[in-house]
């Protein structure tokens, strides 16, 4: 897709693959990968970025794990009566490590099915103008978690 050849080669924002022995028929949605390491920067704060040039993205993708929703978390949801037959497996933040840290390091774009290309070129350019300024967030992050 236009947005991923847009998207592919910064060193902490990596585009969805499609392998060549795959046929894709369409997107389900639209994740990019982003290493906060290789950036120095959280992905909260890059995606807050993002969001002031006028993107709609989100961080962690569109949805939350299914074992963070409250559901899975809770014993009393009116689903289980307290018998002992039929008890209930709870989640917590770590039961499912390699889960969450990939999901902790995708930011969704929008899908762009009909919408001009000049849209997508545009979310493309201010991609790349975040990541130009990599430095200033870093140090921005830095300056914001020093002692008061």
């Amino acid at each position: 897709t236009r947005l991923s050849s847009g998207l592919s080669g910064n060193p902490f924002l990596a585009p969805p693959v499609t392998r060549p022995y795959v046929h894709r028929g369409q997107w389900g949605g639209y994740t990019a990968s982003f290493d906060p390491e290789a950036a120095g920067v959280g992905i909260d704060t890059f995606v807050a970025a993002l969001a002031a040039e006028g993107l709609e993205v989100a961080a962690r993708g569109y949805h939350p794990l299914l074992h963070r929703a409250e559901f899975f978390r809770t014993a009393d949801d009116g689903y289980y009566p307290g018998q002992p037959w039929h008890e209930k497996r709870l989640y917590n933040d770590g039961d499912l490590p390699r889960s969450e840290w990939h999901a902790d390091r995708q930011i969704a774009f929008p899908i762009f099915l009909d919408e001009p290309v000049e849209l997508v070129d545009a979310y493309v350019r201010a991609v790349h103008k975040v990541a130009g300024h990599i430095e200033e967030l870093r140090a921005a992050g830095a300056a914001n978690s020093l002692p008061q």
